[in-house]
């Protein structure tokens, strides 16, 4: 169940993304030199994985530009202990409160993916 999350997670930050990343391509000299009706059917079948990956790339930046800030509150606050022991306890002792952390890091995950797929369409017209 925890890999079809994250697949449907990169999905979905892949779909964010292609709202400026399809058009871009469909604009693009490479496009327009290969287009053809023989190639259409590969290019369907190749935009599902593609999606996929450009959310797994989203997401990596999306983690690496947020990270730092993660480090720092607990600095200043102090780590008193880490995310994988509190979901290690949740899931012996709680199974309700492990279900929602595992919700809210899905939440977080795509929060900041979609955050770093947004962030061309600033700049796009």
């Amino acid at each position: 169940m925890k890999a079809l999350a994250v697949l449907v997670e990169y999905l979905v930050i892949g779909a964010v993304a292609a709202l400026w990343l399809v058009p871009a391509f469909l604009q693009s000299s490479f496009f327009t030199r290969f287009a053809s009706k023989d190639l259409l059917g590969f290019a369907i079948a190749a935009l599902i994985p593609s999606f996929y990956v450009v959310g797994m790339i989203c997401d990596l930046l999306g983690y690496h530009a947020t990270h730092w800030l993660k480090k720092r509150i607990e600095r200043v606050h102090g780590a008193r202990r880490s995310s994988q022991l509190l979901h290690v306890f949740a899931i012996c002792n709680e199974p309700d409160l492990a279900k929602e952390m595992d919700i809210r890091s899905t939440r977080d995950r795509v929060a900041r993916g979609a955050m770093v797929a947004i962030i061309p369409l600033l700049f796009t017209d």
